[in-house]
């Protein structure tokens, strides 16, 4: 079933897989029922809104997997799609604001300083991708030390202190996950910014992340353990390279937690906002994750990670040695601090191979 909340009298939707766009159709407000002759087994599909850009889409899209004809972890389960008019919208949608955004001719260096959480302004909403097939992501959990075959390795500082925001900034690499893996035997690897409560079951991460089950990209990504679903925003292209800085925080105004993707000059995209129901984290991560299933670890090119700060009195300040921080480095992954603990590396064992020459004479 595809339920479709009003704003606009007609909206399209449209199927596609991996290059393969099945017919668009139109629809309008109310509820409505999609029916298709067959859809192979096995692949990802990808359901998207399409409206008027000046209209928020919440969500942009759904994700899923078939199997045996059902949705793999979701069986019967109802799209719904709202779309927001400009008259209801707090923010503009990202998608309408960045193209009449202009970047200030200059940026502040990382790490030059304190920064008051006023200075830094919400820009956009930016319009995710709900993945209703993958796996739940687990919480970060205190775990015995020692070498993990499988299951979540955590790379990087993670702090005591109590705090309402973590921002950082890492490099986007390309990490060798398999793309052909079927559950149960998922991977993935993510570098993110993450909160949560004494409980460690309430908590909020973005960041980057590169997924077994879809394609061979990198994705800028939200989860939380309100909703509990991967939410990917398919719109921003990511390249090995590229810088990612996130940061969730707790707004007072708002009362409820927040995620969002920096956009430059001071002004950031909203990825989501939730009510976790606390307003002060009792801890605050910046680093890597990697999952495995089966065992076999994805390999993890260098990786810098340039900047870090909590927010704490309403300032955001640098995360150096003033407080209380553990530094993870689970097997078969490493870290190398550069600067405790706003500036480091993590990867996977650098390997030398013996160059071997050959006598050609």
């Amino acid at each position: 079933m595809l339920r479709m909340q009003p704003v606009l009298e007609e909206i399209g939707v449209c199927l596609a897989e991996r290059g393969m766009t099945l017919p668009e159709m139109a629809f309008g407000n109310g509820r409505h029922r999609l029916q298709l002759q067959e859809i192979p087994d096995g692949a990802y599909y990808k359901l998207e809104l399409q409206a008027p850009p000046s209209y928020f889409r919440d969500p942009a899209g759904y994700l899923f997997q078939v199997q045996d004809g059902q949705i793999v972890r979701r069986p019967g389960f109802v799209f719904r799609f709202r779309l927001v008019s400009p008259a209801e919208q707090d923010l503009p949608p990202c998608r309408e604001f960045e193209k009449r955004f202009t970047l200030p001719p200059s940026e502040p260096a990382a790490g030059t300083g304190d920064i008051p959480a006023d200075m830094q302004k919400d820009a956009c909403r930016a319009e995710g991708t709900v993945d209703i097939s993958a796996p739940p992501k687990q919480p970060e959990r205190p775990r015995e030390m020692g070498t993990l075959s499988v299951g979540y390795h955590y790379i990087g500082p993670m702090t005591y202190q109590d705090n309402r925001g973590v921002w950082g900034r890492n490099t986007v690499v390309d990490p060798n996950v398999p793309h052909v893996v079927q559950p149960p035997n998922e991977r993935f690897v993510a570098e993110r910014v993450y909160a949560n409560d004494a409980s460690w079951d309430r908590w909020i991460e973005a960041g980057w992340a590169e997924v077994s089950w879809r394609d061979d990209r990198q994705y800028i990504y939200q989860y939380d353990s309100v909703n509990a679903r991967w939410v990917f925003f398919d719109e921003y292209n990511l390249d090995p390279g590229s810088r990612v800085e996130t940061d969730v925080q707790y707004d007072s105004d708002l009362g409820a937690w927040k995620a969002r993707y920096y956009l430059g000059g001071g002004y950031w995209r909203v990825l989501t906002t939730v009510d976790l129901g606390f307003t002060t984290a009792d801890r605050g991560f910046n680093r890597g994750e990697v999952y495995t299933a089966d065992g076999v670890h994805p390999i993890l090119p260098l990786s810098g990670f340039d900047k870090g700060y909590l927010l704490i009195d309403g300032v955001w300040r640098i995360w150096d040695t003033r407080y209380p921080t553990d530094v993870t480095e689970r097997d078969p992954y490493q870290v190398d601090m550069i600067i405790e603990y706003h500036r480091f590396n993590i990867h996977s064992p650098i390997v030398f191979i013996p160059l071997v020459l050959k006598n050609t004479q």
